[in-house]
This record gives C-alpha cells, structure tokens and sequence, in this order.
C-alpha cells in the first residue's frame, strides 16, 4: 500500500508564532479582497463618518487607503502581534506627515485579542470588519467555541444597527452558529481570479473551476429592555 502524502509543513494560521515570524520579515500583504475589489462593499454599507474597528489586521494597508478615501471617523485596527503593530505604526510615519498622524480621525494600531476586547468600550464602533479573522481562528476551533467567543465580542462592541463585514474564504464559515434576535445576515460572494482558463502542455485549454471569496454583512439587532 502506497503511503500517505502528508503535508507536514502544513501552515499553522492559529499560531502566534507563525504570524510573529511572518510578520518580521514582511512589510504588506493583503488577505482575500484587495481595496480596489473591497472598495464598494465599504461604499455601500459604511459611511465616510463612521467609526471602523478592524479586526486582526496584521499588515494589510487597507486603513491607509480608506483614510486617503476621505474615511475620517475613528478608525482602530487591532491584532495581537506586537510587532505588527509597531511595523504599521513605523510604516505610516514614513508616509504621513506629523500633522496627519496627530489628527483625531487618523488610524491608530493596538495590541489585542480579538476574543477579548478588554480596551473597547460597548457599543463604540459603527463598523466591524475583518478579513479572514475568522478563517484563521476556525484552524483549530473544532467546537466552535473561539468563534463564538469572537462573535459575541464584536456584537458587544458593535453600535445598535450597526454593521460587521467579515470575509472569508469559506461559505460555511458562520453557519453554525446561532445569531437569531442578534444579527439580519446577508451573503454575498465576489470571484478571486479572473484568470479561469489554463493553457495544458498538449495546447488544450483546461477549465479551472471558479473560486470565490464570501462577504457576510452582519446588521445588529438592537437588543429590547
């Protein structure tokens, strides 16, 4: 009987470590959607006032693009590598003038958990969004219980009718968990390569099946007295 083809180098999106070590010595990458193709999902359901909490964002240069934008309401990206943090901080003191970083409405980075968001205030923020948290913390969350725990957070922080983004590469991502009477759910999904046609060594086209990535747009239920 052959053996079995193990991938024992598999990567480990759970771990700290990983991330730590990524992060040391990469300055940017984007997670599934880039800003142009994210640009309209933040135009339809987020205004250039409101307050936006990113959610692990390691070093995706998206909260510069939206303040570029004109996104001038709070804007706090956390993520729970300490490095990553300094590196965003050091990276837009590169960019930015002292003037546009001392301003109110310019992004700020934070250490945090995002299953225990100690340092965020209840109800505080109009927009959550993450890119492929969720994914990440799901590697090894075989009961579920890391995303709930990050649901429930994020309902905490989240204003009344308020609005959660979260993309992912999986369409079953959130289903399994309850959100009656604490969020109306819609799902959309956009296509992650344009390129679905590979040319084989016999000149024969091939058909690559088509990939998507799922945009959940999550409207807080304000909860009665």
């Amino acid at each position: 009987m052959a053996a079995l083809n193990v991938n024992v180098n598999a990567v480990s999106y759970d771990s700290k470590d990983y991330w730590v070590s990524r992060f040391e010595r990469e300055e940017s990458f984007e997670w599934l959607l880039d800003y142009v193709k994210l640009k309209p999902v933040l135009e339809k359901h987020c205004c250039k006032s409101n307050s936006i909490l990113n959610l692990g964002c390691g070093n995706s240069l998206i909260p510069l693009h939206l303040y570029d934008e004109g996104y001038y309401g709070h804007s706090l990206n956390l993520d729970y590598c300490e490095n990553v943090i300094q590196n965003m901080r050091d990276f837009a003191e590169t960019r930015y003038s002292p003037e546009q970083m001392s301003q109110e409405c310019f992004p700020k980075w934070a250490v945090a958990d995002v299953t225990d968001m100690k340092q965020v205030k209840n109800c505080s923020f109009d927009v959550v969004f993450d890119k492929s948290t969720a994914d990440c913390l799901a590697c090894l969350d075989n009961d579920g219980s890391a995303l709930r725990l990050y649901e429930s957070e994020i309902y905490r922080v989240c204003k009344d009718n308020g609005c959660w983004i979260s993309i992912s590469y999986s369409k079953h991502r959130w289903e399994n968990l309850d959100f009656r009477n604490k969020w109306l759910l819609t799902v959309d999904s956009v296509e992650c390569s344009d390129d679905n046609v590979l040319q084989s060594d016999t000149s024969f086209n091939i058909a690559r099946p088509k990939q998507y990535q799922y945009i959940f747009i999550f409207k807080k239920i304000p909860q009665t007295l």
